[in-house]
């Protein structure tokens, strides 16, 4: 078994550094929940609404007021209420990682620390809840088998790569299930053989679900692409760290630009629904896991591996 080049498996479980976890954890529960006060405002409510005025044409003033209200309660308060607990978690998450990577704080990007309340107050819901999460190990364990500065570089592309493929099923899926209600409704009607005046109110109802699906799928792409391309220079810094172009400090100092782009990506992505994560999670992190270790083994064959060998036997 070889020495760990350092720290990052053994820092990232440390009790501390799991509390930090445990209250990310816990934040986007909370805005995950408003995500889906949000989508049943924008979808559930109009469609309920308007088929209640094609039934009870008289609820036509109240279907309206009640609009009204439901809009300003998302955009006044559910909207922002929900970035400023992703920015909150983003700054937490910020904290862990730049501790198991040894790296320094961007004041000018990230801003103040976070408080130490918004922490303790969040992980301990997290232990009233009893919620059981699996959250040692964030990062490959076999990571340890490079030099700190082409770890961070691993860990850092695992990170993107897991945002960028949960991003784009989720756009797909999302777009699948509004084409799936066009469809079904559209089958429905004709069925019934509506006449067409009808027929076009029936597919109407459709249109609130419509609007948001389409416009969080584009929302979710455009996010994985700029991802993606954070990706394409994190492999470029990569290969010139491996061909022994790209020095130790120069690589800190790259990993240290893509952990801020890292940060603000956090900070104001769009949201998944709850379960996404979960549903996606144990098959991304098989896939970070063997990649992890291509990585390294890559490294072992490099001309950055050999002359770290030739100073460490000097």
């Amino acid at each position: 078994m070889n020495a760990p080049l350092n720290a990052i498996p053994v820092r990232q479980n440390q009790d501390d550094l799991l509390k930090l976890r445990r209250a990310v954890s816990v934040i986007y529960d909370t805005a995950q929940a408003l995500v889906v006060c949000q989508v049943a405002l924008a979808v559930a409510v109009p469609i309920l609404s308007a088929i209640a005025t094609l039934l009870f044409p008289e609820t036509k003033t109240y279907a309206v007021a009640l609009a009204m209200g439901l809009t300003i309660a998302d955009v006044a308060y559910l909207d922002r209420q929900q970035k400023v607990l992703l920015k909150r978690a983003a700054k937490i998450s910020e904290v862990f990682d730049t501790t198991v990577f040894e790296m320094p704080w961007d004041g000018f990007t990230v801003g103040e620390r976070p408080r130490p309340e918004d922490i303790n107050g969040a992980d301990e819901t997290f232990q009233r809840q009893k919620k059981v999460r699996r959250l040692r190990d964030w990062y490959a364990p076999v990571v340890d088998q490079a030099p700190i500065y082409l770890a961070r570089l691993i860990c850092q592309r695992s990170s993107l790569f897991y945002d960028v493929e949960l991003r784009r099923s989720y756009a797909t899926a999302i777009r699948v299930l509004a084409l799936g209600v066009f469809v079904v409704l559209a089958a429905v009607g004709l069925v019934e053989e509506l006449p067409t005046p009808d027929l076009v109110l029936f597919l109407a109802l459709s249109t609130p679900l419509q609007t948001w699906a389409w416009r969080e799928s584009f929302r979710q792409r455009d996010t994985a692409e700029a991802q993606e391309t954070l990706m394409q220079q994190a492999r470029k810094v990569w290969d010139d760290a491996l061909a022994d172009r790209c020095g130790a400090d120069n690589c800190e100092l790259r990993a240290r630009e893509f952990q801020s782009a890292i940060y603000l990506r956090r900070a104001t992505a769009p949201m998944f629904l709850p379960g996404v994560y979960k549903l996606r999670r144990p098959g991304l992190e098989l896939q970070m896991t063997k990649t992890a270790a291509d990585f390294i083994a890559e490294y072992k064959g490099s001309p950055a591996a050999a002359r770290h060998a030739a100073e460490a036997r000097s």
